[in-house]
């Protein structure tokens, strides 16, 4: 399982993501704010067996789908390629909130 603290880890680790399964976040994590998403712990499982740990233990919860979360990055960086990470960050909220893309 690879293990990301604070959301800017995980944007600076986008390339190695795998293109299918979900992150996931503990339970408690504060993933509605930015300063939530700063502090967050997110994982990636691995196996199957990974997988199945997350699933059925009462820590975690599924957060985005990893692919889904490549693409939020991907798209706002096309239109800004200036982006800093606050805004990435509002990139994801507002994906989080509106399952939408940020223009």
């Amino acid at each position: 399982m690879i293990k990301f603290i604070g959301i800017k880890n995980l944007i600076d680790s986008k390339e190695s993501l795998l293109d299918y399964g979900f992150l996931y976040t503990l339970k408690n994590d504060d993933v509605e704010t930015a300063k939530g998403l700063l502090k967050c712990t997110f994982l990636l499982p691995e196996t199957e067996s990974d997988e199945f740990f997350i699933e059925n233990n009462k820590d975690y919860r599924n957060w985005l789908e990893s692919p889904t979360f490549i693409d939020i990055i991907e798209n706002y960086t096309e239109t800004h390629s200036d982006a800093t990470i606050n805004s990435l960050i509002n990139a994801v909220l507002h994906y989080w909130d509106h399952d939408d893309f940020l223009d």
